[in-house]
């Protein structure tokens, strides 16, 4: 008998010394993570505008016609000269504070050629700097930028009524 009761005795003590289980009801509750399943919106696209100019000097018509996505410019400038060849041709370019400079590729006289131009775009109008021009990496560009005069006037008209050739 004292052998049983030392097999016993041995047998609690063990069952004393285990790690009791985990006491599920102490713990913190769980943090639920919800999973937001409406789509996500893209990312807004840069406002596209499209103006358009003119300026006539007797029977002779100029027309600018301008494409504005964010702050890139795009667009035609054409010079109709009555009875005498023009220039026409595209541009490209940036606006930053109303003021555009652009690559004008164009044609006269039957040759192509590359000009820096300048505009500033203000209350309905838009007005092209102008002044002496030198060639400068293949292209045209102003002798002295800071003197030449926005002098080249061209007003708003509805795009309708603009005629690219």
């Amino acid at each position: 008998m004292k052998k049983t009761f030392f097999i016993s005795a041995l047998l609690l003590a063990l069952a004393a010394c285990q790690t009791p289980a985990p006491d599920n009801s102490q713990q913190a509750p769980a943090t639920q993570v919800t999973e937001n399943t409406s789509p996500t919106p893209p990312p807004a696209a840069p406002a596209t505008d499209t103006l358009c100019f003119e300026t006539k000097s007797g029977k002779d018509v100029f027309s600018l016609q301008l494409i504005i996505n964010g702050n890139s410019v795009s667009g035609n400038l054409d010079y109709k000269y009555y009875q005498k060849d023009g220039a026409y041709g595209t541009l490209s370019g940036t606006i930053e504070n109303n003021l555009i400079v652009a690559d004008y590729a164009y044609t006269i006289e039957g040759s192509e050629q590359t000009e820096v131009v300048e505009f500033k775009l203000e209350n309905g109008k838009i007005s092209r700097k102008r002044g002496e021009l030198a060639e400068k990496d293949g292209k045209l560009v102003l002798k002295d930028p800071a003197k030449a005069p926005y002098n080249e006037i061209f007003t708003q008209i509805n795009c309708a009524a603009f005629e690219h050739n």
